[in-house]
């Protein structure tokens, strides 16, 4: 379906205003930051799971009726422990009481269901983007910002170790 965001200049993802989304979930950006988050974690690696099971299939043979066959357990989505919300992204997200908080709205509103400190896909969250604009903004975007960070904290040790081999 179509989409919302785009926007002008330096607004990013969403747009600006602390409250973008309040008219529909009451979310500030935190709470939409944990949204985007959790949809990348959770739905993005299903997606993927999907589009390589069709490819392998589509390669394999030309059954008419693969797209229809029933998700594979491992093509289920994964949940996402609690503790790693914490621990990784706590300081982004505004601390543990804000992501606590904001869990509870996502829970009520049917994106997420928590279950022994573990975050499940509820109904809501694989509607929640589109996954053909935001998938390619987050794997290029953030994943490629990443792999530039990663790559330049490695470039000052290796051109360390080829002065030392001359």
């Amino acid at each position: 379906g179509g989409g919302g965001g785009g926007g002008g200049g330096g607004q990013g993802v969403f747009g600006g205003g602390d409250q973008w989304l309040t008219n529909n979930l009451g979310l500030q950006r935190d709470g939409v930051a944990l949204l985007v988050l959790l949809w990348a974690l959770i739905i993005l690696p299903k997606r993927e799971r999907q589009i390589l099971r069709q490819t392998e299939d589509a390669e394999g043979q030309g059954d008419m009726f693969a797209a229809a066959k029933p998700l594979a357990a491992t093509d289920a989505s994964r949940g996402v422990a609690e503790s790693i919300l914490r621990e990784d992204y706590g300081k982004q997200l505004g601390g543990w009481t804000r992501i606590n908080m904001n869990l509870g709205v996502l829970s009520r509103t049917g994106f997420i269901e928590r279950r022994k400190n573990v975050i499940h896909e509820g109904a809501l969250l694989d509607l929640a983007f589109d996954y053909g604009d935001l998938a390619p903004r987050i794997i290029e975007g953030a994943l490629g910002e990443l792999l530039a960070q990663r790559r330049a904290a490695a470039l000052p040790e290796e051109s360390a170790e080829t002065k030392g081999a001359d």
